[in-house]
């Protein structure tokens, strides 16, 4: 097994399973030729590797991470180019999703967590886009690609968040006009050189055993044969062979299948007289047969012809089920609608839904919700069988450091509460303050409620976490929070209720927000001195705004600061400059400050004169004495920095 640093990349089409519903055969192969014909040149313009084709996707592997992107770019200019002539029906619309790192090379194959990233960036990747990761983003030459950010996610399967970039395709950009330009792609040479269009488009529809199968003599191939086999095994099922002439025929049978010989196998099951319709081998044959569609033909065919068999339905059930997970494994949203299908056929069948939520949890492209939703009714349908079952339970455990719905809060209340682990876990999760633990202190709640234990609670460290930890887009119960520890004030037992130790106070990482005026006072009331400690360790802390202002605000009024700290505290604010917000508040009040109580500061020189110059040039460039009550405050401030840098020393 070799390691090598790669770029992978994952492109699919937009609507193609949809397209796969509607579709002939003969149109899909069209489509793909026509996908393959208009991008595969791209992919060897860049120097690109197919390294398989899945569906409607391609894998693609490039040395270069740079040329990885801009092949992604020229792939949506060609097919945006391409689809201005194009009918409807004939668009072919992609995303592309990008990501570097080591890979394992096995054969012909590459895996390993940078495929595995690829593949979730993926997911999230609109139509018509090129997404990349931020390891692709330092590694290619950014001056070559328009680029920006769209944000951190955190990715299923991956540990940490991932940042994401993408390609901007805004043909009015100067950079996006060169890079198409420049990138003049010759398309004859290049499919010369391939041995010409069409090499990829069988591949595209079927497997490498399925393309054997089918240049085989007689045009088909073993799926054929399988269902060959039962339909003649339901035919010789009238006539009076013996045991060990059936297990000798169906064993010669078997070994030309083995040696490819469909033709010899199909003439040697014409000579049986007998044969069984449940034989497991045979159905085993069936099920494992990738041409599922065939396959289920020729079941059809025979029910019609034996409509007395009984096995018809179960060998149907069971080759919709393989196919399935077959398909799954390609094409999770395609798969996911086979098993919603036969989930609606079969209500009852308890292990369509086992398997439908161990494909996702085996599938790299598989959800979470699925597993939980599908395992959740298991249990409570047939708690004897499942509630044991080391994927279920480990699953719904799992769930408990997330959002778990109420429902399935209420299943791990009723069918596994009373574990110890379990509920050791639950008790733990309870006061977890740690950042984004909020689902999974609220899960917690709500399976102790449901188990009917509020009182194994500890309220007052509860609401403390959810108090200090809370974000100010966060809505959940805020007025029911705030009421409570209101009653708590009101009643004179709130601080008796205030926990020794402290979680870090979160909520006050930003100067101001939307429940800063109901949770503040509350905050100055209980927990002021608890926090002070770690508060004015942030009094003159550049990367912490919030929480410098805060220890500000607090520590004034309590005689926590010391003239040195003071001093410090405003200096900071000045350089508060540098992230282009030149009014806020507290910035505005340190300005003010040095132009009117401050000692003589020479550190404060530099940055005043960078306010006053750059409040000066905003102002003009909002319309001077024409742009309103938002420039007067420009105005006020080039002023007020200007008599503060005077009084500094400056000029």
């Amino acid at each position: 097994m070799t390691s090598r640093t790669l770029t992978i990349v994952f492109t699919d089409i937009k609507g193609f399973t949809e397209r796969t519903n509607r579709s002939s055969r003969g149109a899909l192969v069209r489509l793909l030729e026509r996908h393959e014909e208009l991008l595969l040149p791209v992919v060897m313009h860049f120097g690109g590797t197919v390294v398989k084709t899945i569906g409607d996707a391609f894998l693609l592997t490039f040395d270069s991470p740079t040329n990885a992107v801009l092949c992604g770019l020229v792939m949506q200019d060609t097919l945006r180019r391409a689809n201005e002539e194009a009918n409807e029906d004939d668009r072919i619309e992609i995303r592309v999703a990008i990501n570097t790192g080591e890979v394992e090379l096995i054969g012909s194959d590459v895996f390993g967590e940078t495929v595995n990233v690829a593949a979730r960036i993926e997911g999230i990747t609109d139509a018509g886009e090129v997404y990349f990761s931020e390891s692709t983003y330092l590694a290619m030459h950014k001056a070559e690609v328009p680029t920006s950010e769209v944000g951190s996610f955190r990715l299923k399967g991956i540990p940490e968040q991932i940042t994401v970039y993408k390609v901007v395709l805004d043909e009015n950009l100067e950079l996006y006009k060169q890079v198409v330009t420049s990138q003049q792609i010759d398309r004859e040479a290049l499919a010369a050189a391939d041995g010409g269009a069409g090499n990829f488009s069988s591949a595209l529809l079927y497997s490498v055993e399925q393309q054997q199968a089918m240049a085989s003599t007689d045009g088909t191939g073993r799926w054929i044969f399988a269902a060959t086999l039962l339909v003649l095994a339901m035919i010789g099922g009238w006539f009076g062979w013996g045991e060990w002439q059936y297990r000798s025929e169906r064993t010669a049978a078997q070994l030309l299948i083995d040696s490819g010989d469909t033709r010899g196998a199909i003439d040697q099951l014409l000579g049986l007289r007998q044969q069984r319709p449940t034989d497991e081998q045979l159905r085993a044959l069936l099920v494992e047969a990738e041409r599922f569609e065939e396959a289920m033909l020729r079941l059809d065919e025979g029910r019609e012809r034996f409509p007395f068999l009984q096995s018809h339905d179960s060998l149907r059930r069971d080759t919709r089920l393989k196919r399935a997970e077959h398909v799954f494994l390609n094409n999770a949203h395609k798969g996911q609608e086979y098993f919603e299908e036969l989930i609606d056929d079969y209500p009852e069948d308890l292990e369509i839904k086992y398997r439908n939520g161990k494909a996702h949890i085996d599938s790299k492209a598989g959800r979470w919700d699925v597993p939980m939703y599908q395992f959740q009714q298991l249990v409570e349908d047939a708690p004897e069988k499942y509630r044991d079952d080391p994927m279920v339970r480990q699953t719904l455990v799992n769930a408990l450091d997330g959002r778990l719905s109420a429902s399935g809060q209420e299943v791990m209340a009723k069918h596994y509460f009373e574990d110890p682990d379990v509920r050791a876990l639950v008790l733990e999760n309870l006061y977890a303050a740690g950042p984004k633990s909020s689902s999974k202190r609220r899960t917690a709640l709500g399976v102790l409620e449901a188990a009917g234990k509020r009182d194994l609670l500890d309220e007052g460290r509860y609401f403390t976490i959810e108090l200090l930890t809370r974000t100010h887009s966060d809505g959940w119960q805020d007025d029911e929070l705030v009421s409570w520890w209101n009653d708590a004030i009101a009643s004179g037992k709130a601080r008796g209720l205030v926990p020794a130790e402290l979680p870090e106070p979160t909520f006050l990482s930003k100067v101001h927000g939307r429940l800063s005026k109901s949770i503040n006072p509350i905050i100055e009331q209980l927990f002021a001195d608890g926090l002070r400690d770690f508060l004015m360790k942030h009094i003159d802390s550049p990367k912490q705004t919030g929480y410098r202002v805060h220890a500000y605000r607090l520590g004034s009024s309590r005689g926590w600061i010391s003239k040195q700290q003071e001093r410090a505290y405003h200096l900071v604010n000045l350089t508060d400059l540098e992230s282009g917000i030149m009014t806020r508040s507290h910035t505005i009040a340190s300005v003010d400050w040095f132009a009117n109580e401050a000692p003589k500061t020479a550190e404060a020189i530099e940055p005043l004169r960078t306010i006053r110059d750059r409040m000066a040039e905003t102002w003009v460039a909002w319309g001077g004495e024409e742009g309103g009550k938002r420039n007067e405050v420009h105005a006020q401030m080039r002023d007020t920095a200007a008599r503060a840098l005077r009084r500094m020393g400056g000029r």
